[in-house]
């Protein structure tokens, strides 16, 4: 289970595993969590690794993980920039230069085959809807 805090990630570079993180509650049952020792993960912006943050739950067992607000599990790209890179290519039809071609290919087809399986014919207002609940999901 991820639990997304708000953090700056040259803070949490610098810091490594003496940064402070503020332990919440089991997002299950909503009991106190035990430390669970960190977990090296990698981001694009920064040259090496961070250290996350780990718990468990001594009651139901989960094992939440602390993430920084706006990555999601198991990508390396901020989300904003995944978003305007979709919406770059669908709008003018080729990739941004700054943007290898392998990875940004990789999000297309991951978000086509999302269009596909939601029924989404406008692959542009696709993006954007999606877009949308994703940052209202993480504001809330």
């Amino acid at each position: 289970m991820v639990v997304f805090v708000t953090t700056d990630l040259n803070l949490l570079s610098q810091d490594g595993k003496k940064f402070n993180w503020k332990k919440p509650l089991c997002p299950k049952c909503h009991c106190h969590i035990w430390g669970h020792g960190y977990v090296p993960c990698y981001f694009a912006v920064l040259k090496g690794h961070v250290f996350l943050k780990r718990y468990r739950c001594p009651h139901c067992w989960s094992v939440i993980t602390m993430r920084p607000i706006g990555f999601w599990r198991r990508i390396q790209t901020a989300i904003e920039t995944i978003y305007k890179a979709l919406d770059y290519r669908l709008r003018f039809g080729h990739w941004q230069k700054m943007i290898p071609r392998q990875r940004a290919g990789h999000w297309m087809r991951r978000f086509g085959g999302y269009c596909k399986t939601a029924g989404f014919t406008d692959m542009l207002q696709a993006l954007a809807d999606a877009f949308e609940k994703q940052v209202k999901f993480l504001r809330d």
